[in-house]
């Protein structure tokens, strides 16, 4: 069979399945495995695609998803995303806007705890949004502000999507995580200049600011201590190359734990922490699998080399190249989840990639910013339903999506500054011992 008549039937699969909402695990594996039975028949594809999964779900990189994850669910307990916003609103609060202000900064800091966008919008959104529409904040702000900066801890580390990532990659986890750290310190500073715009040109959206004393300022940061002594175990010890990043996600997990104990969480809480951590990652790791399957089969009817030849040889330029692979997880992004955007694409993507000489780390951190942007795009964007769970009913989808489109343009201004300036997102990888 020619290549492109195998890529026409298996993208056509994919998208027939997907159409009629068969899971994503389930239409990779089935795509991947059809092909591989009529290239090899059915035996060999069977001990093929068995040694495959068994490949994906032994893999040592991959072990920080889900202690990374169960840290997520651990501080969601433990009250830390309640203890930062209550830093904030101390902090940003004098300020014009400041509960918004304050919300990009607990979203931010939360990130660096948990690396959980979902945990970040909804735990940060249950406390902010209510407190934000009580004291009068216009209901897009409010709404948006949080589906924004909450899609910052897939950027900021430790991020459980930048190792998936990593791991397909095949990239150093450990620098594929500080790479997200000063782009994702940018869009939070891009997030609050656009709150800051936005009230501006228009005053009636946010109320007066409320001043708290320096003396009630200082004595709230002793909250802050917990995640500081969190985030300085994981991400100081792989910056310094004191631990790994498999070491840096036990440490922290077991430094989650001991705040969330020290909180007085139950052990219902805590067991419920541990099965929700398993689920999320069976399912990662069944996507994964999936897609590592339908990868081989890609590979072996050399599918993403005739498409790399292809575009070499009519001459695209390389930026061009990358926009339009921009565009397409833009596109992407408005119906699938982050995770199968990620696993879908690479195959042909990364190719492209090495072959046009652009570094995989600085890429992975520009499918980020994507991954970010998707998270706020209607129809499926997941921020947007997670907030529409915990926004009072009065409140419309429809404002919930405009408010939330209102950072749009931030996110797209920070993705092109690191498309311009690779450096950025390089810096601190560059600069990492070990």
């Amino acid at each position: 069979m020619e290549w492109y008549f195998a890529a026409a039937i298996m993208i056509g699969i994919v998208l027939v399945l997907l159409t009629i909402g068969v899971p994503v695990a389930a239409t990779l594996f089935v795509g991947g495995l059809a092909f591989i039975v009529l290239a090899m028949d059915i035996r060999p594809a069977i001990l093929l695609t068995s040694g495959e999964l068994w490949q994906v779900f032994t893999n040592y990189t991959l072990i920080p998803v889900p202690l990374f994850m169960f840290m997520g669910e651990l501080v969601l307990v433990a009250g830390v995303g309640k203890d930062l916003f209550n830093i904030a609103e101390k902090w940003a609060g004098r300020m014009p806007g400041g509960l918004a202000l304050a919300t990009t900064i607990t979203c931010a800091a939360f990130g660096t705890v948990s690396g959980s966008s979902v945990a970040a919008t909804a735990t940060i959104g249950s406390t902010a949004i209510p407190e934000m529409l009580e004291r009068g904040y216009d209901s897009k702000l409010a709404t948006g502000s949080v589906g924004a900066a909450g899609g910052l801890a897939h950027l900021i580390p430790p991020s459980g999507l930048a190792i998936v990532y990593a791991s397909l990659a095949e990239t150093s986890v450990g620098k594929q995580l500080m790479a997200g750290l000063i782009p994702g310190i940018i869009l939070a500073i891009a997030f609050a200049f656009t709150i800051w715009i936005l009230i501006l040109f228009n005053p009636r959206i946010a109320p007066k600011a409320v001043r708290a004393t320096w003396g009630e300022r200082f004595r709230i940061l002793s909250k802050g201590l917990a995640p500081l002594v969190i985030v300085v175990a994981v991400l100081g010890t792989i910056y310094t190359g004191i631990a790994t990043v498999v070491e840096a996600s036990a440490v922290g997990a077991f430094a989650c734990l001991i705040v969330a104990i020290y909180k007085r969480a139950k052990f219902k809480d805590l067991l419920n922490c541990a099965l929700r951590t398993a689920r999320t990652t069976c399912y990662i790791m069944l996507i994964i699998g999936a897609a590592s399957i339908f990868t081989w089969a890609m590979s072996y009817y050399m599918i993403p080399q005739n498409i790399v030849r292809i575009i070499v040889e009519i001459g695209m330029p390389p930026l061009m190249v990358i926009i339009g692979i921009q565009l397409l997880y833009i596109a992407l992004g408005m119906f699938i989840d982050p995770i199968s955007m990620l696993v879908i694409t690479m195959p042909i993507a990364l190719p492209l990639i090495i072959q046009f000489g652009f570094d995989p780390i600085w890429f992975g951190v520009l499918a980020l910013i994507n991954i970010e942007m998707a998270l706020i795009t209607p129809p499926v964007g997941f921020h947007l339903y997670i907030i529409r769970g915990i926004a009072p009913p009065s409140i419309s989808m429809g404002d919930i999506i405009k408010g939330c489109l209102m950072f749009f343009v931030a996110d797209s201004v920070v993705l092109g500054l690191i498309l311009v300036f690779p450096h950025i997102a390089m810096f601190l990888p560059d600069l990492m011992v070990g």
